[in-house]
């Protein structure tokens, strides 16, 4: 019982800060990821990248996730998304 509880107010505290702050969301899935827990950063990075596909920095971690994981054509493809979106920013940030 106290696990559905958890996981209900985790899917509720996400939904909370998706709409506030998308750094708490990268800073998370980060976390995941560094903890074994793949499949929930990924869920949450998707999700991000949905929400906001500008965001360069949930590529970056997708990114590495792959890589890490030897994926490397899908590593790849993150990164030099990660890095379209991050130049995108820094010449319109003038």
């Amino acid at each position: 019982i106290f696990y559905n509880e958890y996981k209900i107010a985790n899917e509720e505290f996400l939904i909370i800060i998706t709409n506030t702050n998308y750094k708490i969301l990268i800073f998370y899935a980060d976390v995941l990821q560094n903890n074994g827990k793949i499949e929930e950063a990924e869920k949450i990075l998707n999700d991000l990248i949905k929400l906001a596909p500008n965001n360069f920095e949930a590529y970056l971690i997708m990114g590495y996730m792959e890589y890490k994981n030897n994926n490397f054509e899908a590593a790849d493809k993150y990164f030099a998304k990660w890095l379209r979106e991050k130049e995108s920013l820094e010449l319109t940030s003038f």
